[in-house]
């Protein structure tokens, strides 16, 4: 019976503390413009890699290619 009462009690609380959170305008335009830089930054960042990593690849093979035909004459 005290649980009851207990979980009674905090039931009571939690709907009395409970209180919607009411976020304005410019917060959101604030909040979708950090996301979307955030965002941005990520596939820039991902797309500088990738062709870092691409270009390097690229002069590995030609330079392997100009390797192998300078081997073959």
């Amino acid at each position: 019976m005290v649980t009851l009462e207990a979980n009674m009690r905090a039931k009571i609380y939690l709907k009395k503390s409970r209180k919607k959170v009411a976020i304005s305008v410019v917060d959101r335009l604030r909040l979708w413009a950090f996301g979307f830089h955030l965002f941005e930054f990520s596939f820039l960042s991902w797309k500088f890699a990738t062709t870092k990593k691409f270009s390097a690849f690229k002069n590995w093979w030609e330079c392997d290619t100009d390797l192998q035909v300078a081997a073959s004459i």
